[in-house]
């Protein structure tokens, strides 16, 4: 483990193409241990893909993640599974199962990995609904649940197992802003009471700085600025106050890569 203090998972100058595109140019990021880094950017900026990255789904062109210092490309699949153990993720939709009811997807994550008794699966379920503030929601169908309670579920099985780092991949996309203040909530108290390190992957600049300790803001394949949230909104640079502002004019482009149009009308 970390020490107090020191980084957990250390990006270092981290390259990734996907199709000859690049995705990722010269990347660094360091994760705090026990902090919320949140990291932000515009859609389309490789975001999920640093989480699948960090998870070894998929391996860098060059460069090296670590974890606890141990280069994640060097561990054994034995390893790598461990490594995975020590994750939770809360996926962008939720990816609950729809053919179980709230309970059997809370509970899945332990009968898959963990030898306990019912009683003890029972317990724990419930514990972590209640957490969730969703015990009484117990027998409801996923197709029952408005979409914030669906994300709480996601959230009550993603730490279930007890993870050391948690992973939020877009936690309030489609969120009202009630539910949106509800996840802001549980991320901030489960990341103190069950002393996580927690990464929290967005585009919803408000509402993610309210509960992030550092900030890292990506384009164009790297980081272009850093810091902590007050010192974000301070920032003077065009692309992060195009970005923290919502402006629609600036250094990101509207435009998805092509040549001119003027162009491709003679071609």
């Amino acid at each position: 483990m970390s020490e107090q203090g020191a980084p957990i998972i250390c990006i270092k100058d981290l390259h990734f193409s996907r199709e000859k595109k690049s995705v990722f140019a010269g990347l660094n990021i360091k994760v705090q241990q026990h902090k919320i880094t949140a990291i932000l950017g515009p859609s389309g900026t490789g975001k999920t893909t640093l989480l699948q990255l960090i998870g070894r789904q998929l391996l860098p062109d060059s460069g090296q993640i670590t974890v606890d210092a141990r280069d994640i490309a060097d561990l054994s699949r034995k390893q790598l599974f461990r490594l995975r153990r020590r994750m939770g993720v809360l996926f962008q939709g939720g990816a609950l199962f729809t053919d179980f009811n709230v309970y059997e997807n809370v509970a899945f994550p332990l009968r898959e990995h963990a030898r306990l008794p019912e009683d003890m699966v029972q317990d724990l379920v419930l514990m972590m609904l209640e957490a969730v503030g969703l015990r009484g929601a117990v027998n409801l169908r996923i197709d029952q649940l408005s979409g914030g309670m669906a994300r709480r579920v996601a959230l009550a099985r993603s730490v279930i197992l007890g993870p050391d780092i948690m992973m939020y991949d877009e936690p309030f996309t489609g969120q009202d802003p009630i539910a949106r203040g509800v996840l802001l909530s549980l991320i901030k108290q489960m990341n103190d009471a069950l002393n996580l390190t927690s990464i929290v992957i967005s585009h919803d600049v408000l509402e993610t700085a309210r509960i992030a300790d550092y900030v890292y803001l990506l384009a164009e394949g790297r980081v272009l600025a850093e810091g902590t949230p007050e010192q974000m909104f301070n920032d003077e640079s065009p692309l992060v106050k195009q970005f923290v502002q919502g402006n629609p004019d600036g250094p990101i482009s509207f435009h998805y890569p092509v040549k001119p149009f003027e162009e491709a009308l003679y071609d």
